[in-house]
């Protein structure tokens, strides 16, 4: 673009090179006397080699930035957007114990209330009858600051990865328990928690995600939103949101890890594009103190000062997106299985609610706030028209029909490698983090990979087992061969030496004598 400089003409958005020679406009916006006319110059891509990668949201944003900016200005409400901004931190595997390693509950709920963020303890189903009452009375005397999710069930390693590790029915079984086990972690505790899924040590593959689905997850939130084994899409617009719907109906969201430093560009671009912001860390990342998170926090909070830090579950139920239709109602996209529906105006208005994912015969009755309601079939999946009050909110679920009968599901501890496996993390996280060669310890553990040796010979148990059994067997056989050894030279066995053994063998010898 060549132009004069004049007043009524405006640089909207423009590139810079990184030396900084010059800027060059990429929306301008000019003000005639008939309304405002934007220009956008004709541009070609030199550089598609990011294409289909998961961490190129500033590159993926940047080659669309111009129209986005419009479109959020021209259309406003009548675009498709967001109900508000929300984030959240997930603290992955504690139990309730005070203090779980690093993690100081107490220390945390006055960072939380000091700087205004909200924590969700990613709980390890396995432990669901361990809760000690001091933290179990902090979580329920202030639900707004700590939730509870579901963190894989035993958290045995990849028990949710590779179908030739661990099949898929033992996976839906896995499930089955894990949901089973956090039933009697409500009602031993009086914690109600969100049947929302953080897989341990990667996401699992796409059927899975189906089965969460069917038993009533709201969606599943890890380091990728793209299941195992699925290639990660080339379409660029797919990074502009962090969370899908697209694999086994399941919302799927991805999340930023918060002991690593996460560009600020990105940051950026999610609270501009009103998406969630979520983290996640372990217990380790308080090493330095409890306000290690406050960073982040304060970063969010600047950048959008009304963001609503929530639980993972409440994250879902907010992931819609609305537009305002041309007659006052709104057209509504729901993603997850449950939604709470908010009408924005001080009127009454209809919402037109959409499901891409396809309302099979599985799904029970649809519920608003309990009571059943019908979706219409339409030219894109299912619609429900429904009239919302001003400022009114409206719950919409649907369930699946399943065969989860918690009565009969055994939530008992059978495994002696899940057992192990937790008294070995309870070591790591409880006892060696007291010390600062135990850190060091962990963390050359996990840096060096060492722990891919230990997956190893799991996955080879039998080997371990053998090599066991033949140790077994050559200490058994080492040992009696010192027994027959110790025979041959006639059994003789030291006998202390007391006045009486002494006199003993003096009046023996004198009886020899000729």
């Amino acid at each position: 673009m060549r132009f004069e400089p004049a007043p009524m003409i405006q640089t909207l958005l423009s590139t810079s090179v990184e030396s900084g020679v010059r800027d060059a406009a990429v929306l301008v916006r000019t003000r005639t006397a008939v309304g405002e006319v934007f220009f956008v110059p004709q541009m070609r891509a030199l550089d598609t080699s990011w294409i289909g990668k998961p961490d190129a949201l500033p590159k993926a944003f940047s080659s669309v930035a111009q129209y986005i900016l419009f479109l959020s200005y021209a259309a406003g409400s009548h675009a498709w957007h967001t109900d508000g901004q929300y984030a959240n931190l997930t603290i992955d595997d504690p139990w309730l114990t005070q203090p779980y390693g690093h993690l100081d509950f107490h220390a945390l709920l006055a960072e939380m209330e000091k700087h205004n963020f909200h924590t969700t303890i990613a709980f390890i189903p396995w432990n669901f009858d361990r809760s000690e009452h001091d933290p179990v009375n902090l979580f329920r005397e202030h639900p707004g600051r700590f939730s509870v999710c579901i963190h894989g069930n035993n958290h045995a390693h990849r028990e949710f990865g590779d179908y030739t590790n661990n099949s898929f029915v033992k996976q839906t079984a896995n499930i089955k328990q894990a949901i089973a086990r956090m039933e009697r972690f409500q009602n031993y505790t009086g914690i109600p928690y969100d049947r929302f899924m953080v897989f341990p040590h990667g996401v699992a593959p796409a059927p899975t995600f189906t089965a969460l689905k069917t038993y009533g997850f709201l969606g599943t939130a890890n380091s990728s939103s793209v299941p195992l084994g699925t290639k990660f899409p080339t379409d660029p617009m797919f990074l502009l949101r962090p969370y899908t719907a697209a694999y086994g109906g399941l919302l799927s969201f991805s999340r930023y890890p918060a002991s690593s430093n996460i560009p600020r560009v990105e940051i950026a671009i999610h609270t501009f594009l009103g998406n969630p912001l979520l983290f996640y860390a372990h217990q380790s990342l308080f090493e330095r103190g409890s306000g290690t998170f406050n960073a982040y926090a304060d970063l969010v909070n600047r950048t959008r000062p009304e963001t609503q830090w929530t639980s993972l579950g409440q994250i879902a139920r907010h992931s819609y997106l609305l537009r305002r239709r041309h007659d006052g109602g709104f057209d509504v996209w729901m993603f997850s299985s449950e939604m709470d529906l908010v009408n924005p105006t001080g009127e009454d208005r209809e919402f037109y609610i959409q499901r891409k994912a396809d309302l099979s015969p599985d799904i029970s009755a649809p519920t608003v706030d309990g009571s059943p309601v019908a979706f219409e079939p339409s030219a894109e999946g299912s619609v429900l028209r429904l009239l919302i009050p001003a400022h009114q909110v409206r719950r919409l679920r649907l369930r699946y029909h399943n065969d989860l009968d918690l009565s009969h599901e055994d939530v008992r501890k059978n495994s002696i490698r899940a057992y192990a496996l937790r008294l070995i993390s309870d070591f790591r996280d409880l006892y060696l983090s007291r010390f600062s060669r135990g850190t060091a310890l962990t963390r050359a553990y996990y840096g060096h990979r060492w722990d891919s040796v230990e997956l190893y010979l799991e996955a080879r148990w039998w080997v371990v087992i053998i090599c066991l059994a033949f140790a077994f067997v050559a200490i058994r056989r080492l040992r009696r061969q010192t027994l027959s050894t110790r025979r041959g030279h006639g059994g003789h066995r030291a006998v202390p030496a007391t006045p009486d053994t002494i006199a003993s063998a003096v009046s023996s010898q004198s009886h020899k004598r000729p």
